[in-house]
């Protein structure tokens, strides 16, 4: 039982000292000033037109690499 207790405290001590060195919350200028500083976002999500969602894009019976081969050709061509 002891050692159980040694490890509660050695980890509330832990814990402690992790937050006592966790910066403060940004301002909102400061969170500006670093949002200023990203480059732009770019991207796409892709499902495949038979996929109801991006889980059965994977699933054995649903999986077809011509297909997804094929969409994403149309979408390289839009560049």
């Amino acid at each position: 039982m002891k050692n159980g207790r040694l490890a509660n405290v050695v980890a509330a001590v832990f814990l402690l000292s992790s937050l006592a060195s966790a910066r403060p919350r940004w301002t909102e200028q400061e969170a500006a000033r670093w949002y200023q500083q990203q480059p732009w976002l770019v991207g796409s999500n892709f499902i495949p037109k038979d996929a109801i969602n991006e889980l059965e894009m994977w699933q054995a019976d649903s999986f077809d690499p011509q297909e997804i081969d094929q969409e994403l050709g149309w979408a390289k061509a839009l560049e």
